[in-house]
Protein backbone atom coordinates (compact mmCIF):
# COMPACT_ATOMS: atom_id res chain seq x y z
CA UNK A 1 0.00 0.00 0.00
CA UNK A 2 1.27 3.46 -0.88
CA UNK A 3 2.36 5.50 2.11
CA UNK A 4 1.00 9.03 2.69
CA UNK A 5 2.78 11.79 0.83
CA UNK A 6 3.56 15.42 1.47
CA UNK A 7 0.07 16.22 0.16
CA UNK A 8 -1.34 15.38 3.60
CA UNK A 9 1.06 17.81 5.25
CA UNK A 10 0.13 20.57 2.82
CA UNK A 11 -3.56 19.90 3.42
CA UNK A 12 -2.99 20.11 7.18
CA UNK A 13 -1.30 23.47 6.83
CA UNK A 14 -4.26 24.77 4.86
CA UNK A 15 -6.60 23.52 7.60
CA UNK A 16 -4.54 25.24 10.29
CA UNK A 17 -4.64 28.49 8.37
CA UNK A 18 -8.40 28.26 8.00
CA UNK A 19 -8.73 27.48 11.72
CA UNK A 20 -6.79 30.64 12.54
CA UNK A 21 -3.93 28.99 14.45
CA UNK A 22 -1.31 30.51 12.18
CA UNK A 23 -1.26 33.99 10.72
CA UNK A 24 -0.85 34.22 6.96
CA UNK A 25 2.83 34.19 5.99
CA UNK A 26 4.38 37.27 4.43
CA UNK A 27 6.77 35.30 2.28
CA UNK A 28 7.79 31.78 1.34
CA UNK A 29 10.16 29.68 3.42
CA UNK A 30 10.95 25.95 3.18
CA UNK A 31 9.89 23.60 5.94
CA UNK A 32 13.25 21.89 6.42
CA UNK A 33 16.36 23.60 5.07
CA UNK A 34 19.54 21.68 4.35
CA UNK A 35 21.53 23.78 6.78
CA UNK A 36 20.84 26.05 9.71
CA UNK A 37 20.34 29.74 8.98
CA UNK A 38 22.56 32.23 10.70
CA UNK A 39 20.85 33.14 13.96
CA UNK A 40 21.87 36.80 13.80
CA UNK A 41 19.23 37.86 11.30
CA UNK A 42 15.57 38.32 10.64
CA UNK A 43 13.98 34.94 9.86
CA UNK A 44 12.26 36.40 6.80
CA UNK A 45 15.63 37.02 5.17
CA UNK A 46 16.52 33.33 5.05
CA UNK A 47 16.11 31.21 1.94
CA UNK A 48 17.14 27.59 1.67
CA UNK A 49 19.71 26.71 -1.01
CA UNK A 50 17.51 23.73 -1.87
CA UNK A 51 14.00 25.03 -1.37
CA UNK A 52 12.44 22.81 -4.02
CA UNK A 53 13.14 19.75 -1.86
CA UNK A 54 10.76 20.89 0.86
CA UNK A 55 7.22 22.07 1.37
CA UNK A 56 7.03 25.69 0.28
CA UNK A 57 4.68 26.72 3.05
CA UNK A 58 5.86 30.10 4.25
CA UNK A 59 6.77 31.23 7.74
CA UNK A 60 3.87 31.30 10.18
CA UNK A 61 3.46 33.60 13.15
CA UNK A 62 1.64 32.05 16.10
CA UNK A 63 1.07 33.78 19.44
CA UNK A 64 0.13 30.51 21.15
CA UNK A 65 1.45 29.75 24.65
CA UNK A 66 0.82 26.15 25.73
CA UNK A 67 0.26 24.99 29.31
CA UNK A 68 0.79 21.31 30.19
CA UNK A 69 -1.92 20.85 32.81
CA UNK A 70 -0.52 17.78 34.57
CA UNK A 71 2.58 15.89 35.65
CA UNK A 72 3.18 12.17 36.16
CA UNK A 73 2.08 12.20 39.80
CA UNK A 74 -1.14 14.12 39.18
CA UNK A 75 -2.33 11.79 36.42
CA UNK A 76 -2.22 8.80 38.74
CA UNK A 77 -5.75 10.10 39.39
CA UNK A 78 -6.87 11.63 36.11
CA UNK A 79 -10.43 12.14 37.32
CA UNK A 80 -9.20 14.37 40.16
CA UNK A 81 -6.78 16.18 37.86
CA UNK A 82 -9.57 17.02 35.42
CA UNK A 83 -11.52 18.51 38.34
CA UNK A 84 -8.46 20.56 39.34
CA UNK A 85 -8.02 21.84 35.80
CA UNK A 86 -11.68 22.89 35.68
CA UNK A 87 -11.29 24.82 38.93
CA UNK A 88 -8.15 26.60 37.66
CA UNK A 89 -9.30 27.47 34.13
CA UNK A 90 -9.73 31.17 34.94
CA UNK A 91 -6.26 31.28 36.55
CA UNK A 92 -4.74 29.61 33.48
CA UNK A 93 -6.40 32.18 31.27
CA UNK A 94 -5.35 35.06 33.52
CA UNK A 95 -1.70 34.01 33.28
CA UNK A 96 -1.83 34.44 29.51
CA UNK A 97 -1.99 30.85 28.27
CA UNK A 98 -3.89 30.23 25.05
CA UNK A 99 -3.79 26.41 24.93
CA UNK A 100 -3.95 23.70 27.60
CA UNK A 101 -2.69 20.15 27.09
CA UNK A 102 -4.84 17.76 29.15
CA UNK A 103 -4.13 14.21 30.41
CA UNK A 104 -4.86 11.27 28.08
CA UNK A 105 -8.64 11.14 27.66
CA UNK A 106 -9.58 7.48 27.34
CA UNK A 107 -9.96 4.46 29.63
CA UNK A 108 -6.63 2.72 30.05
CA UNK A 109 -5.12 -0.26 31.85
CA UNK A 110 -2.63 2.08 33.52
CA UNK A 111 -3.70 4.94 35.77
CA UNK A 112 -1.87 7.54 33.74
CA UNK A 113 -3.65 6.79 30.47
CA UNK A 114 -0.80 5.78 28.17
CA UNK A 115 -1.96 2.16 27.74
CA UNK A 116 -5.39 2.94 26.28
CA UNK A 117 -7.97 0.21 25.87
CA UNK A 118 -11.50 1.52 25.27
CA UNK A 119 -11.13 4.66 23.19
CA UNK A 120 -14.76 5.69 23.53
CA UNK A 121 -14.86 5.59 27.33
CA UNK A 122 -13.68 8.95 28.68
CA UNK A 123 -11.78 8.70 31.95
CA UNK A 124 -13.62 10.70 34.61
CA UNK A 125 -16.21 11.57 31.98
CA UNK A 126 -18.05 14.31 33.89
CA UNK A 127 -14.94 15.99 35.26
CA UNK A 128 -13.13 15.73 31.93
CA UNK A 129 -16.00 17.37 30.08
CA UNK A 130 -16.20 20.01 32.81
CA UNK A 131 -12.48 20.78 32.39
CA UNK A 132 -12.84 21.11 28.62
CA UNK A 133 -15.91 23.32 29.01
CA UNK A 134 -14.24 25.55 31.61
CA UNK A 135 -11.19 26.03 29.41
CA UNK A 136 -13.27 26.80 26.34
CA UNK A 137 -15.39 29.26 28.32
CA UNK A 138 -12.15 31.09 29.13
CA UNK A 139 -11.07 31.14 25.50
CA UNK A 140 -8.45 28.40 25.93
CA UNK A 141 -7.98 25.63 23.35
CA UNK A 142 -8.26 22.16 24.93
CA UNK A 143 -5.51 19.92 23.53
CA UNK A 144 -6.07 16.16 23.79
CA UNK A 145 -3.20 13.75 24.47
CA UNK A 146 -3.82 11.37 21.56
CA UNK A 147 -2.38 7.88 22.13
CA UNK A 148 -2.95 5.80 18.99
CA UNK A 149 0.50 4.35 18.34
CA UNK A 150 -0.35 1.32 20.49
CA UNK A 151 -3.31 -0.16 22.29
CA UNK A 152 -4.24 -2.76 24.90
CA UNK A 153 -7.02 -5.34 24.69
CA UNK A 154 -9.26 -6.97 27.32
CA UNK A 155 -9.31 -10.47 25.79
CA UNK A 156 -6.70 -13.07 24.77
CA UNK A 157 -6.79 -14.16 21.14
CA UNK A 158 -6.76 -17.91 20.45
CA UNK A 159 -4.11 -17.59 17.74
CA UNK A 160 -1.71 -15.03 19.21
CA UNK A 161 -2.09 -16.28 22.77
CA UNK A 162 -1.94 -12.64 23.80
CA UNK A 163 -4.27 -9.72 24.48
CA UNK A 164 -5.08 -8.68 20.92
CA UNK A 165 -8.89 -8.86 20.86
CA UNK A 166 -9.63 -5.15 20.98
CA UNK A 167 -12.98 -3.70 22.00
CA UNK A 168 -14.65 -0.29 21.68
CA UNK A 169 -13.73 0.08 18.89
CA UNK A 170 -13.40 -3.56 17.88
CA UNK A 171 -10.24 -4.55 16.04
CA UNK A 172 -8.68 -7.91 15.18
CA UNK A 173 -5.14 -9.15 14.70
CA UNK A 174 -5.02 -7.22 11.42
CA UNK A 175 -4.66 -4.12 13.58
CA UNK A 176 -1.30 -5.27 15.03
CA UNK A 177 2.02 -4.88 13.21
CA UNK A 178 4.07 -7.92 12.27
CA UNK A 179 7.01 -8.95 14.47
CA UNK A 180 5.91 -6.54 17.22
CA UNK A 181 8.47 -7.19 19.94
CA UNK A 182 7.55 -7.44 23.64
CA UNK A 183 9.72 -6.10 26.45
CA UNK A 184 10.13 -9.55 27.97
CA UNK A 185 10.88 -11.20 24.63
CA UNK A 186 8.68 -12.73 21.98
CA UNK A 187 6.06 -10.90 19.94
CA UNK A 188 2.46 -9.81 20.48
CA UNK A 189 1.26 -11.32 17.20
CA UNK A 190 3.09 -14.28 15.67
CA UNK A 191 3.16 -15.09 11.98
CA UNK A 192 0.05 -16.84 10.72
CA UNK A 193 -2.31 -14.88 12.98
CA UNK A 194 -3.22 -12.16 10.51
CA UNK A 195 -0.67 -9.51 11.45
CA UNK A 196 1.10 -9.28 8.12
CA UNK A 197 2.47 -5.72 7.88
CA UNK A 198 5.70 -4.53 9.44
CA UNK A 199 5.81 -1.42 11.61
CA UNK A 200 6.55 1.89 9.86
CA UNK A 201 8.22 3.41 12.93
CA UNK A 202 9.86 2.60 16.26
CA UNK A 203 8.70 -0.44 18.19
CA UNK A 204 6.97 0.04 21.56
CA UNK A 205 7.49 -3.10 23.58
CA UNK A 206 4.93 -2.61 26.36
CA UNK A 207 1.78 -2.87 24.21
CA UNK A 208 0.79 -4.01 20.72
CA UNK A 209 1.69 -1.44 18.07
CA UNK A 210 -1.18 -0.58 15.74
CA UNK A 211 -0.80 -1.15 12.01
CA UNK A 212 -1.48 2.27 10.51
CA UNK A 213 -0.86 0.93 7.00
CA UNK A 214 -4.25 -0.81 7.28
CA UNK A 215 -7.08 1.48 6.19
CA UNK A 216 -9.36 -0.01 8.86
CA UNK A 217 -7.00 1.18 11.60
CA UNK A 218 -6.78 4.62 10.02
CA UNK A 219 -10.55 4.85 9.69
CA UNK A 220 -10.90 3.96 13.37
CA UNK A 221 -8.35 6.63 14.34
CA UNK A 222 -10.21 9.25 12.32
CA UNK A 223 -13.49 8.29 13.96
CA UNK A 224 -11.85 8.54 17.38
CA UNK A 225 -10.56 12.03 16.61
CA UNK A 226 -14.07 13.01 15.58
CA UNK A 227 -15.33 11.69 18.93
CA UNK A 228 -12.74 13.79 20.78
CA UNK A 229 -13.75 16.89 18.86
CA UNK A 230 -17.37 16.24 19.81
CA UNK A 231 -16.22 16.15 23.43
CA UNK A 232 -14.81 19.65 22.98
CA UNK A 233 -11.15 19.11 22.10
CA UNK A 234 -9.80 21.10 19.18
CA UNK A 235 -6.07 20.39 19.36
CA UNK A 236 -3.90 17.27 19.36
CA UNK A 237 -0.71 16.32 21.17
CA UNK A 238 0.53 13.17 19.43
CA UNK A 239 2.08 10.60 21.78
CA UNK A 240 5.02 8.49 20.50
CA UNK A 241 5.23 10.41 17.24
CA UNK A 242 8.16 8.27 16.05
CA UNK A 243 6.03 5.14 16.41
CA UNK A 244 4.71 5.13 12.86
CA UNK A 245 5.30 6.95 9.59
CA UNK A 246 5.03 10.74 9.92
CA UNK A 247 2.79 10.95 6.87
CA UNK A 248 -0.04 9.24 8.69
CA UNK A 249 -0.09 12.01 11.28
CA UNK A 250 -0.53 14.39 8.38
CA UNK A 251 -3.41 12.29 7.11
CA UNK A 252 -5.10 12.28 10.53
CA UNK A 253 -4.68 16.02 10.92
CA UNK A 254 -6.02 16.59 7.44
CA UNK A 255 -9.11 14.51 8.24
CA UNK A 256 -9.75 16.06 11.68
CA UNK A 257 -8.69 19.70 11.01
CA UNK A 258 -7.37 20.56 14.50
CA UNK A 259 -6.58 24.17 15.34
CA UNK A 260 -3.35 23.01 17.01
CA UNK A 261 -1.09 19.99 16.58
CA UNK A 262 2.23 19.01 18.14
CA UNK A 263 4.13 15.73 17.95
CA UNK A 264 6.24 14.02 20.58
CA UNK A 265 9.17 13.16 18.33
CA UNK A 266 11.22 12.25 21.39
CA UNK A 267 14.77 12.62 20.04
CA UNK A 268 17.70 14.95 20.61
CA UNK A 269 18.80 14.56 16.99
CA UNK A 270 17.76 17.71 15.15
CA UNK A 271 17.47 16.01 11.76
CA UNK A 272 15.17 13.33 13.16
CA UNK A 273 12.75 15.94 14.52
CA UNK A 274 12.94 18.10 11.39
CA UNK A 275 12.24 15.06 9.21
CA UNK A 276 9.17 14.25 11.30
CA UNK A 277 7.95 17.83 10.89
CA UNK A 278 8.57 17.68 7.15
CA UNK A 279 6.71 14.37 6.84
CA UNK A 280 3.74 15.29 9.00
CA UNK A 281 3.33 19.02 8.39
CA UNK A 282 2.87 19.45 12.14
CA UNK A 283 4.90 21.32 14.75
CA UNK A 284 6.91 19.18 17.16
CA UNK A 285 8.34 19.52 20.64
CA UNK A 286 11.85 20.92 20.35
CA UNK A 287 13.73 18.19 22.20
CA UNK A 288 17.05 19.17 20.54
CA UNK A 289 16.79 22.71 21.91
CA UNK A 290 15.73 21.46 25.34
CA UNK A 291 18.84 19.28 25.70
CA UNK A 292 21.23 22.03 24.55
CA UNK A 293 19.55 24.62 26.78
CA UNK A 294 19.77 22.27 29.77
CA UNK A 295 23.44 21.49 29.16
CA UNK A 296 24.52 25.07 28.54
CA UNK A 297 22.75 26.37 31.63
CA UNK A 298 24.30 23.62 33.77
CA UNK A 299 27.79 24.32 32.41
CA UNK A 300 27.34 28.12 32.25
CA UNK A 301 28.88 27.97 28.77
CA UNK A 302 26.45 29.05 26.08
CA UNK A 303 28.41 28.68 22.84
CA UNK A 304 26.30 25.72 21.70
CA UNK A 305 23.02 27.56 22.28
CA UNK A 306 23.45 29.79 19.26
CA UNK A 307 21.76 28.04 16.34
CA UNK A 308 20.41 25.17 18.45
CA UNK A 309 17.22 23.20 17.98
CA UNK A 310 14.24 23.32 15.66
CA UNK A 311 13.94 26.95 16.76
CA UNK A 312 17.06 27.72 14.73
CA UNK A 313 15.64 26.17 11.55
CA UNK A 314 11.86 26.48 11.64
CA UNK A 315 10.88 28.38 14.76
CA UNK A 316 7.22 28.40 13.74
CA UNK A 317 7.23 24.59 13.97
CA UNK A 318 9.13 24.47 17.28
CA UNK A 319 7.18 23.92 20.49
CA UNK A 320 9.84 24.80 23.02
CA UNK A 321 9.82 23.48 26.59
CA UNK A 322 11.86 22.91 29.74
CA UNK A 323 10.42 19.66 31.13
CA UNK A 324 7.43 17.38 30.72
CA UNK A 325 5.94 14.45 32.62
CA UNK A 326 8.62 12.12 31.22
CA UNK A 327 11.77 14.21 31.52
CA UNK A 328 10.83 15.32 35.04
CA UNK A 329 11.09 11.74 36.28
CA UNK A 330 14.29 10.74 34.51
CA UNK A 331 16.12 13.94 33.58
CA UNK A 332 14.97 16.98 35.56
CA UNK A 333 16.15 20.19 33.91
CA UNK A 334 17.79 21.53 37.04
CA UNK A 335 17.25 23.67 40.11
CA UNK A 336 14.52 26.30 40.39
CA UNK A 337 17.11 28.91 39.37
CA UNK A 338 18.15 26.92 36.31
CA UNK A 339 14.52 26.23 35.36
CA UNK A 340 13.76 29.95 35.55
CA UNK A 341 16.76 30.72 33.33
CA UNK A 342 15.36 28.25 30.80
CA UNK A 343 11.99 29.99 30.80
CA UNK A 344 13.74 33.36 30.40
CA UNK A 345 14.89 32.00 27.04
CA UNK A 346 11.87 30.13 25.67
CA UNK A 347 9.29 32.71 26.80
CA UNK A 348 11.19 35.55 25.11
CA UNK A 349 12.30 33.70 21.96
CA UNK A 350 10.61 32.58 18.74
CA UNK A 351 8.81 29.25 18.80
CA UNK A 352 5.65 28.22 20.63
CA UNK A 353 6.59 27.97 24.32
CA UNK A 354 5.14 25.35 26.66
CA UNK A 355 5.00 25.69 30.46
CA UNK A 356 5.02 22.53 32.59
CA UNK A 357 2.64 21.88 35.50
CA UNK A 358 5.38 21.06 38.04
CA UNK A 359 7.30 24.23 37.21
CA UNK A 360 4.10 26.23 37.60
CA UNK A 361 3.78 24.88 41.17
CA UNK A 362 7.16 26.34 42.24
CA UNK A 363 6.37 29.78 43.67
CA UNK A 364 9.49 31.59 42.47
CA UNK A 365 9.28 30.00 39.01
CA UNK A 366 5.56 30.79 38.78
CA UNK A 367 6.21 34.46 39.50
CA UNK A 368 8.94 34.62 36.87
CA UNK A 369 6.81 32.83 34.27
CA UNK A 370 3.95 35.27 34.77
CA UNK A 371 6.27 38.25 34.26
CA UNK A 372 7.87 36.72 31.18
CA UNK A 373 4.52 35.85 29.59
CA UNK A 374 3.30 39.38 30.26
CA UNK A 375 6.34 40.80 28.45
CA UNK A 376 5.96 38.34 25.56
CA UNK A 377 2.34 39.28 25.00
CA UNK A 378 2.80 43.03 25.51
CA UNK A 379 5.66 43.15 22.98
CA UNK A 380 3.99 40.88 20.45
CA UNK A 381 6.65 38.16 20.52
CA UNK A 382 5.46 35.19 18.46
CA UNK A 383 6.71 31.96 16.96
CA UNK A 384 8.46 33.76 14.10
CA UNK A 385 9.84 36.87 15.79
CA UNK A 386 13.25 38.13 14.71
CA UNK A 387 16.13 36.78 16.81
CA UNK A 388 19.59 38.32 17.00
CA UNK A 389 22.12 36.58 19.26
CA UNK A 390 24.48 39.24 20.58
CA UNK A 391 26.70 36.93 22.63
CA UNK A 392 26.94 33.19 23.31
CA UNK A 393 30.01 32.39 25.34
CA UNK A 394 31.23 31.29 28.75
CA UNK A 395 29.04 32.96 31.37
CA UNK A 396 26.75 34.87 28.99
CA UNK A 397 23.97 34.23 26.50
CA UNK A 398 22.41 37.48 25.28
CA UNK A 399 19.94 38.13 22.49
CA UNK A 400 17.57 40.68 21.02
CA UNK A 401 14.10 39.58 19.97
CA UNK A 402 11.59 41.52 17.90
CA UNK A 403 11.82 44.17 15.16
CA UNK A 404 15.21 45.85 15.29
CA UNK A 405 15.05 49.36 16.72
CA UNK A 406 11.32 49.24 17.45
CA UNK A 407 9.59 49.75 20.79
CA UNK A 408 8.62 46.06 20.66
CA UNK A 409 12.23 44.89 20.59
CA UNK A 410 13.40 43.25 23.82
CA UNK A 411 16.78 42.08 25.11
CA UNK A 412 17.42 39.03 27.27
CA UNK A 413 20.46 37.70 29.08
CA UNK A 414 21.14 34.52 31.05
CA UNK A 415 24.30 33.31 32.77
CA UNK A 416 26.56 34.38 35.62
CA UNK A 417 28.48 36.87 33.50
CA UNK A 418 27.81 40.56 33.09
CA UNK A 419 25.95 41.94 30.05
CA UNK A 420 23.48 44.71 29.33
CA UNK A 421 22.27 46.29 26.08
CA UNK A 422 24.47 49.33 25.31
CA UNK A 423 21.45 51.31 24.13
CA UNK A 424 20.26 53.34 27.13
CA UNK A 425 16.68 53.26 25.88
CA UNK A 426 16.44 49.67 27.15
CA UNK A 427 15.20 49.40 30.74
CA UNK A 428 15.08 46.30 32.94
CA UNK A 429 11.56 44.85 32.78
CA UNK A 430 12.15 41.77 34.93
CA UNK A 431 15.16 40.03 36.43
CA UNK A 432 16.28 37.37 38.84
CA UNK A 433 19.27 35.19 39.64
CA UNK A 434 21.34 34.86 36.46
CA UNK A 435 18.77 36.34 34.09
CA UNK A 436 17.32 39.68 33.03
CA UNK A 437 14.97 41.03 30.35
CA UNK A 438 14.97 44.60 29.05
CA UNK A 439 12.31 46.48 27.11
CA UNK A 440 12.28 49.90 25.52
Amino acid sequence: MTRPTALYAATLLSALLVAGFFAQPSMSLPLQPDCAPEVDQDWSAYQSPNATAFLDTGLFASSAILFQAFNWVSISNRNAQFATIASQAATIKGAGFTHAWLPPPSQSVDKEGYLPQQWYVLEGDANQRSAISALRSNGIVAVADVVVNHRTAPTIDSCTGDYTVFRNPDMGNWAVVRNDGKCEGGVFCKDGCGCNTYDTGDNICYAPDLNHVDTRVRDNVKAYLSFLKQAGYSGWRWDVAKGFSAGYFGEYNSASAPSFSVGEAFDGNLNVVLNWISGSGSPAFDFPLRYVLRDTIRSNNFGALKGAGVMSQRPDYAVTFIDNHDTERDDRFGSATQITMGYAVILTHPGIPKVFWSDWQISSVNTAIRSLISIRKARGINSSSRLFVAQASSGVYAAYVGPSGSTNEIAVKIGTGSWAPPDASFKVATSGQNYAVWTR
